[in-house]
């Protein structure tokens, strides 16, 4: 069973490079080039899709159209999709060497371990996030963000009512796992920053602006709220995108 797919698009088609099982280099480490973040990634056994032959038909071959890693479920469905923006592929001896650009955040390493909860069929219940620190819960919404897809039809009417369950939200990561749950259930996303969250509030995501956030345990993010380091939003920078931009009524319980 494969559980990752490499894609490749040419100026006249897409197709698969190739379907595997495990990797190295992608969520253990990134890299700082140019001002952009560089993932290399080592494949060593593989099944060669369609499009390996047309991309890199020669063993001295190299290319340029990787252009996005696909999360496979156990039925092989996509899951979630990483883009990548510039990417150099070739053979090396020990299997296919990729090494890509991303834009935005970088892949965690609690990310794969994450996979393998919605590969086993997802979250049935809300709070499992709780388990992971700062940065686990930060990889818990990056993968919440790579599974959803944006559709205005999914949106609540306004008015509706969502509580968050604000038992350990002590941290901005916290809010967007425990956020992202209350409008679209376990392993949800509705937002992993503050432009991410406006972003949401727009509608698409599950419910636009004008809705009621019944946040239980509020007092728990008020006495431990901490900011990690800057673009990692205040307590009171949430609430005031949520209240002043996206006229969410936040109930405070």
């Amino acid at each position: 069973m494969a559980r990752y797919r490499l894609i490749a698009e040419t100026e006249d088609d897409d197709g698969v490079l190739c379907s595997f099982d495990e990797m190295t280099g992608f969520f253990e480490s990134t890299y700082e080039e140019d001002g952009r973040r560089r993932v290399d990634i080592l494949v060593r056994s593989y099944e060669p899709g369609d499009f390996l032959p047309r991309v890199l038909p020669r063993p001295d071959a190299e290319t340029q159209d990787v252009t996005e890693l696909e999360v496979l479920g156990r039925d092989e469905s996509v899951l979630g999709r990483y883009l990548f923006f510039v990417s150099h592929a070739k053979f090396v001896p020990e299997g296919l060497f990729v090494s890509a650009f991303m834009g935005g955040h970088p892949p965690l390493p609690e990310e794969e371990e994450i996979w393998e909860v919605h590969r086993s069929g997802g979250p049935t219940s809300l709070n499992l996030w709780a388990s992971y620190g700062r940065w686990g819960r930060r990889a818990w919404t990056q993968v919440a963000l790579r599974r959803h897809v944006r559709s205005d039809e999914t949106d609540r009417p306004d008015g509706a009512t969502f509580e968050l369950d604000g038992t350990f939200v002590t941290e901005s990561a916290g809010f967007f796992c425990a956020m992202g749950e209350a409008v679209n259930g376990p392993g949800g996303y509705y937002g992993i920053g503050l432009d991410s969250l406006s972003d949401c509030l727009c509608g698409g995501y599950g419910t636009a602006g004008r809705f009621t956030l019944a946040w239980n345990d509020f007092e728990v993010a008020r006495r431990a709220w901490t900011p990690g380091e800057p673009p990692d939003p205040s307590l009171d920078e949430v609430l005031d995108v949520l209240e002043r931009e996206g006229g969410v009524t936040v109930e405070r319980r």
